[in-house]
């Protein structure tokens, strides 16, 4: 039987996989390496104001990995994967730049998340002339969805941002660091939405503002987490992006929880977004029955080993078999056949894993195998 089953925990958690984000909103992460399914406009601020359609080099960015030249070192441009999508530029003159991206809500969409980070300068004007971020969900209408705005301007001590004085610059940069949002779109499944992000200059003309989108992705509202039924434990985990998490019935009030296997079948996360709004998250915790088994025998050298794998199959699922016979030797089969170069005494694993999950338990056993012995001669005296 399998040798790791205490105080190991297997899991996977779907919520807001990438996969899906792939499947449902098809370059929402800019992983194509353009602009594909988005679109672009231009204008002035502020207020941001963007009567000219398009996406412009330079105001409208793809961009890889690389500290932001603006922020004293501090920022990676890219928050994960190979892409992301600068919005604005370093440039001022009261520009003002957006990025959308529409697509119809269905029950595999309702819970979608981004990334976001801001570098702002900060010349000191009044609030309404800084520069700016802002984002929003739209209906088809024009109406925007509540819960779904935010908004920042440049400013002195903002929450969660960190300050740069460029040489040669006098004026301070504001910037925050990669931030998480996560929005409930449930209550729209079957309508037609737009993400939106822009951002400003300050209205004077003199001073930047612009930010860099990442890693938007689509998925359900209930989602599974896969655990193996014969670990101890099982830890759950709820997505990035909100203000405040809830666990029921658990009681406990961290974004990760860890719970005993095979005790739960559901679990309901309220999470409170960071405008204000709270929703709640069905979890199904899905137990996969893996129980590895394998049989091994003793031999005599050269002969070939047969092992012999009694790990049950899991219906719906596809599992993998990894083999180490303990001599810089491996086989994927499911019941492999192996002959050793020399006696001894070795230590065989095989590693049973799911394939999609993280759920993966290992059999071992013990393999002598027994040099041929050597009958001494019958040595005859005339």
């Amino acid at each position: 039987m399998g040798q790791n089953k205490k105080n190991i925990i297997l899991l996977i958690i779907l919520i807001l996989c990438g996969l899906v984000s792939l499947a449902q909103c098809p370059n929402a992460n800019f992983e194509f390496g353009n602009f594909t399914n988005w679109t672009g406009r231009r204008g002035t601020c502020c207020p941001i104001v963007l009567p000219n359609p398009g996406i412009f080099p330079g105001r409208q960015t793809i961009v890889t990995a690389g500290l932001d030249p603006n922020t004293c070192g501090g920022l990676n441009m890219v928050y994960e994967g190979n892409f992301s999508a600068r919005l604005g530029n370093s440039q001022n003159n009261a520009r003002a730049e957006g990025l959308y991206y529409t697509f119809t809500v269905s029950p595999a969409t309702t819970l979608i998340q981004y990334a976001y980070a801001v570098v702002l300068q900060d010349p000191g004007h009044s609030e309404g002339d800084q520069p700016r971020f802002q984002s929003r969900v739209r209906l088809a209408n024009g109406t925007v969805i509540p819960c779904t705005e935010y908004m920042v301007t440049a400013g002195p001590n903002l929450p969660g941002f960190n300050y740069c004085l460029i040489p040669g610059n006098p004026t301070p940069v504001a910037y925050s660091d990669w931030r998480v949002i996560s929005l409930d779109l449930s209550g729209y499944i079957g309508q037609s939405v737009t993400l939106e992000f822009e951002t400003g200059d300050c209205d004077l003309g003199a001073h930047y503002g612009y930010a860099y989108i990442d890693a938007i992705s689509c998925g359900p509202i209930e989602t599974k987490v896969y655990y193996c039924q014969a670990s101890d434990s099982t830890l759950v985990e709820g997505p990035e992006g909100f203000a405040t998490y809830s666990w029921s019935p658990t009681g406990e009030t961290t974004r990760v929880i860890t719970v005993p296997s095979n005790v739960y079948t559901n679990l309901t996360l309220t999470v409170t977004t960071v405008t204000g709004c709270v929703l709640d998250l069905q979890i199904v915790l899905d137990p996969i029955p893996l129980l590895s088994s394998i049989q091994c025998e003793d031999i005599c050298f050269p002969d070939v080993n047969n092992f012999i794998n009694f790990t049950p199959p899991i219906q719906g699922y596809v599992t993998n078999y990894q083999w180490d016979f303990d001599d810089g030797t491996f086989s994927n089969e499911y019941s492999p056949t192996h002959t050793y170069l020399s006696p001894g005494t070795y230590n065989v694993t095989m590693t049973a894993s799911v394939i999609g999950t993280n759920c993966t338990d290992i059999a071992n056993c013990e393999v002598e195998v027994y040099d041929i012995p050597v009958i001494p001669g019958i040595i005859s005296h005339d």
